[in-house]
């Protein structure tokens, strides 16, 4: 069976076995929620395509799996198979971005942050450059769920761009060759979620490399040298997504995970 995968931006380079939907299922609770949200987001982005689109059937078509084999600092991996495509998603990296998305939300309950509906529907005070506050006793489990399903949604789009681009390369490959189909799928994501005006605040991709790299910030054990690797191109990665985005929402994200580390 030809087997194709291809590695989130900072992938470890190492080979990654071939996953079965059954083997990556698990009765547990957090799997269904974390099912639910990714059904959800799908849901959300298909909803934006023409359904006789390549990108819609390609979306449609897709199995997401949530696998327990996968660790980070990798996040997802899209694999192309010979009857199927597939993105197998980290469930390690799942519960690190629930537990992200639940610490971002208490810390914004202390500042000034866009209000939950102005984040979705883009209204802010372009003039003035002013932070709307609000009352957040109410609202801490909506904007925990908003960051989950953002970085989500940042997830599932990179990975679908390898799958609508094609662009696969080897876990061996050339550091050169597997930065340039990253970046083909990454240009992608990015095209994608502005035309269907998803995540406008940019903060996607921030969320989602700030989730993965948390973990790796505890604990003083030494780490191999593919995975102190992994994390340094990550790390570069959330720098170059924080310069890139400029906008208000994706600074108070950056300056706070800065906080963190």
């Amino acid at each position: 069976m030809r087997k194709n995968i291809s590695i989130i931006s900072f992938f470890v380079l190492s080979l990654i076995p071939a996953i079965s939907h059954a083997a990556a299922t698990s009765q547990d609770a957090s799997k269904l929620r974390f099912e639910q949200r990714i059904n959800k987001v799908k849901a959300e982005m298909e909803g934006g395509l023409i359904a006789s689109s390549n990108e819609y059937k390609t979306l449609h078509d897709l199995e997401i799996v949530i696998t327990k084999t996968i660790l980070l600092p990798t996040i997802a991996v899209a694999a192309l198979y010979e009857d199927r495509r597939e993105i197998l998603i980290s469930n390690e990296f799942l519960h690190s971005l629930d537990s992200f998305s639940g610490h971002l939300a208490e810390l914004l309950k202390e500042t000034n942050f866009y209000r939950i509906s102005d984040i979705r529907d883009g209204q802010y005070d372009n003039t003035s450059g002013q932070l709307i506050s609000r009352d957040w006793d109410t609202d801490d489990k909506e904007l925990h769920n908003f960051f989950m399903e953002t970085g989500i949604l940042d997830v599932i789009s990179h990975e679908l761009g390898h799958h609508i681009e094609d662009a696969f390369y080897p876990p061996k490959a050339p550091p050169a060759f597997a930065y340039e189909m990253e970046s083909i799928a990454e240009d992608w994501s990015v095209s994608f979620k502005r035309e269907n005006k998803l995540d406008k605040y940019k903060i996607g991709r921030i969320i989602s490399l700030g989730a993965a790299l948390r973990v790796h910030q505890k604990g003083d054990y030494k780490e191999p040298p593919h995975l102190e690797y992994a994390r340094s191109v990550a790390t570069r990665y959330l720098i170059e997504a924080c310069y890139r985005s400029k906008t208000n929402q994706a600074e108070i994200l950056c300056k706070l995970i800065s906080e963190m580390s």
